[in-house]
């Protein structure tokens, strides 16, 4: 009779245990089932041969994110669970195909792992989705009633990582021991991350073909803290599909390499994170000696992720570069508190070595980035005279500004090249400088001023700069949508205007001063010799 009672006990702390791994979004209660049980002090569990089979059962899921204390894991209510309420979560139960109301078959159920009863359900699965207060509630009203249910949650919001599959019991033991609790509540666990990008500062907002600027990536720690909720991180990392009008720098310099940040810490590049390239995708993935430095940091720690790119030229791409990035993370329950770093994916694992990289989980936790903008164009300068003629020979710097005597810091080099001359259609193209008015927080206040340092032969120096005001609008006015002309108009040389005093003006004075002088030496010898 002892050996039975000690089963049964076994069994139903099973069943509680089972519940509290429903909190932690993990249901494993084979881990526990065997664990010897306490010699004194344990109250008396219920026979499973007094469970009523009939009787009406619900079952009530409060999802709450990133709670910084936990729901109870017995079963019951707490109001002062932390954590936001979480709407729109979904989730099915199914029936594990056993009769708990028999030992036999309650031990076997109590035995296995989520992914186990997930090959042995039975029925429809019965979705429900959470309210606003982030609750779900399944009643007899719904198809169920006594047995064990396999709890899965199918989709969850954007940037909230989803609760593991685990395994509930209807009814399971009271918090006394000492009868069946019929209306069963489970607190499951997620964590939520928000993330931003942006452009990182204001070389980024004016960065033109061949420069080099940051994307910005922020976020935070994907769960409130780790330690007190007995969690692990075991994967971090951040993923952009750079658009076709960047690549990924060099890495020749430390400003050309991906940097990252949490809190005030700066982490080392192939020891903390790695930089991954698949094609356009560029994934920063921490190693295992930065998700435990991760976790080591402050609960309320902003990561920082840096990726530096290249602006190319406008020709094989429209130049529109829309983007977003991607907050990978996976947040997982210790799954024995007694040895919190022996799961195998757990970074503190012993047998883990930090400087790997852990693998991507198939259905990771994933925070989006809103989109960020920017846009290039090529700018055409477009060389005539008054009579509308092109104009080979001009040559022109190209400046920031804000008007006509207000040029903004040095003339520009853009891939290279800081002066641009008209060819023999009178066009220079100033390739894939930055559209200003298409930046992030509605725009930079600069346009593009031209300065001419060399005009055309036999027309004048233009005095002022040409201001050109380059918008979304108007480059998409062109036929192909990646370029906008400047139409410059050159007078003819003022000199034309001028009395001529030199060449053939020049002789035709001077043989006509020959001649007058002539004529005068001519009338002096005649007036000579008529006073003879």
């Amino acid at each position: 009779m002892k050996n039975n009672t000690r089963t049964l006990r076994a069994a139903t702390q099973a069943t509680v245990i089972a519940l509290a791994f429903a909190t932690a979004s993990i249901g494993a209660p084979a881990a526990f089932a065997d664990e010897p049980e306490p010699e004194t002090n344990t109250p008396a569990a219920a026979p499973v041969s007094s469970l009523d089979a009939d009787h009406d059962v619900t079952f009530t899921i409060h999802k709450r994110v990133n709670a910084d204390t936990l729901g109870k894991r017995d079963g019951t209510a707490n109001n002062g669970v932390g954590g936001e309420p979480l709407k729109g979560v979904h989730f099915t139960i199914q029936k594990i195909n056993r009769d708990i109301t028999k030992q036999s078959e309650f031990n076997k159920v109590a035995g296995m792992t989520p992914e186990v009863a997930a090959d042995n359900v039975t029925g429809p699965a019965i979705e429900k989705t959470t309210n606003d207060n982030g609750v779900a509630t399944w009643t007899k009203a719904d198809g169920i009633g006594v047995g064990a249910y396999l709890v899965t949650e199918t989709t969850a919001p954007k940037g909230v990582s989803k609760a593991r599959p685990f395994i509930v019991f209807l009814p399971m033991t009271n918090p006394e021991g000492s009868g069946w609790n019929y209306d069963v509540v489970a607190y499951p666990k997620n964590s939520k991350i928000e993330a931003s990008k942006s452009l990182a500062d204001e070389k980024a907002q004016r960065a033109n073909a061949g420069d080099t600027f940051d994307y910005q990536i922020d976020t935070a720690r994907p769960t409130a803290d780790t330690a007190k909720n007995n969690q692990y991180i075991s994967y971090f990392a951040v993923e952009d599909t750079l658009p076709e009008e960047v690549v990924l720098a060099d890495g020749t310099t430390a400003e050309k390499k991906v940097r990252v940040t949490v809190g005030d810490t700066d982490y080392t590049i192939d020891d903390d994170f790695k930089v991954q390239k698949e094609g356009a995708k560029v994934t920063v993935v921490f190693t295992n000696a930065g998700l435990k430095k991760l976790m080591a940091a402050a609960p309320d720690s902003k990561v920082k992720v840096l990726i530096p790119v290249t602006v190319q030229k406008v020709g094989a791409t429209d130049g529109k570069a829309f983007n977003t990035a991607s907050v990978v993370f996976d947040v997982k329950d210790i799954t024995d508190p007694a040895n919190p770093d022996s799961d195998d994916d757990n970074p503190k694992n012993p047998g883990k070595d930090d400087g790997d990289v852990p693998t991507k989980p198939e259905d990771p936790g994933t925070g989006t980035t809103n989109e960020v903008p920017a846009r290039w164009a090529n700018l055409v300068i477009k060389k005539v005279g008054e009579d509308d003629k092109v104009l080979p020979g001009a040559t022109f710097n190209v400046y920031r500004c804000t008007d006509a005597s207000s040029l903004i810091g040095e003339k520009l080099t853009i891939d290279g090249k800081d002066a641009w001359t008209t060819n023999d259609q009178g066009v220079a193209t100033v390739e894939s400088v930055r559209v200003p008015d298409n930046q992030e927080g509605g725009g930079v206040d600069f346009k593009y001023c031209l300065v001419e340092t060399q005009a055309p032969e036999g027309y004048e120096l233009l005095v002022n700069p040409v201001v050109v005001e380059m918008t979304a609008t108007s480059v998409d006015k062109d036929e192909d949508k990646t370029s906008q002309e400047a139409e410059v108009v050159n007078l003819k040389s003022t000199s034309s205007k001028l009395p001529s005093t030199g060449g053939a003006g020049v002789g035709l004075l001077m043989a006509l001063g020959a001649s007058i002088l002539g004529l005068g030496a001519f009338a002096a010898k005649r007036a000579s010799r008529k006073s003879q």
